[in-house]
């Protein structure tokens, strides 16, 4: 008689059976073709869908645009340009006001040479976008011919003035019509160039010490009871300018000197003088303390 394996054939035989069969073990069973499709278009959904919806939701746009430091400029024109160009959209397909999608240091880029600006900086807040100015452009306006252009802290030439800023130059210096607040600062004063020519931007029509002691009398002049009528200059460069007092002398400033001790040696003669300050012609400040009055 035949020896049987217990250990192989017969467990293994009534292990195999229907009857025995452990459902954990079984066979692989084809999923339906239907959830197939069913999961691809979940898949489809949730690949498609979520990015178009991160588009298309206003959550997820700029919502607010600030911008601090301008001098002149104001502060609704950067905010315009800027907003003008988030309005256009990258390849004709990708929104660039679009949170994640703000190209930072282009609009610094942008925004630099548009306003001729000495740095921008462009940060995102969540829905704001906040823009930080440092302009090149002081209170001193160049005045060559009819053109005005204003004037950097070197005394190079940045731009020229818009529509806007010149009617506010008119109601600011010459009490013509209104002003729009196109520039924010109101110590605004003018240098006119005698001589002929042209300059065009950064062009340096003055020296750093110049601008400096020109702005510092325009700013402390009037301290003393008289008015500035006119700032005049015979050349780009010139080492010296005749400040034209309104309704009065002319004062001669050296302008690789000192200003405020121009200034207080003009205070000295203003002292001596009073009474009869019309009848002066000049007032000579260009050689230190030795100061010549006629």
């Amino acid at each position: 008689m035949r020896k049987r394996n217990f250990l192989k054939t017969h467990h293994a035989r009534r292990y195999n059976a229907d009857r025995y069969k452990n459902p954990l073990f079984s066979g692989y069973k084809k999923t339906p073709i239907k959830k197939y499709l069913l999961r691809g278009a979940i898949a489809v959904a949730v690949i498609v869908g979520l990015p178009w919806l991160l588009l298309v939701l206003p959550w997820f746009y700029i919502d607010e645009v600030s911008v601090e430091g301008s001098i002149t400029l104001n502060p609704a024109q950067i905010e315009s340009f800027t907003k003008e160009i988030l309005s256009q959209k990258r390849w004709d397909v990708i929104p660039q006001d679009h949170i994640w999608l703000v190209n930072e240091s282009a609009l610094q880029k942008n925004i630099t040479e548009q306003f001729a600006l000495q740095s921008v900086s462009v940060n995102r807040n969540r829905r704001l976008l906040n823009i930080v100015v440092d302009e090149r452009i002081t209170s001193l306006i160049w005045a060559q011919g009819e053109r005005l252009t204003f004037v950097d802290q070197e005394g190079r030439v940045v731009r020229d003035l818009t529509e806007q800023e010149l009617n506010d130059v008119r109601a600011l210096i010459y009490q013509e019509g209104e002003q729009q607040s196109a520039i924010q600062a109101d110590d605004i004063f003018i240098v006119f160039n005698e001589g002929g020519g042209d300059v065009s931007q950064n062009d340096q029509v003055l020296t750093k010490a110049a601008v400096e002691v020109l702005t510092f009398f325009n700013q402390r002049v009037e301290q003393n009871l008289i008015e500035i009528d006119s700032m005049t200059i015979e050349e780009p460069l010139a080492s010296w300018a005749t400040v034209k007092i309104r309704g009065g002398f002319d004062v001669y400033v050296d302008l690789a000197g000192n200003g405020a001790q121009q200034l207080a040696n003009l205070e000295v003669i203003l002292h001596e003088n009073q009474g009869r300050l019309g009848e002066l012609e000049y007032v000579d400040l260009r050689f230190g303390n030795r100061i010549y009055v006629k």
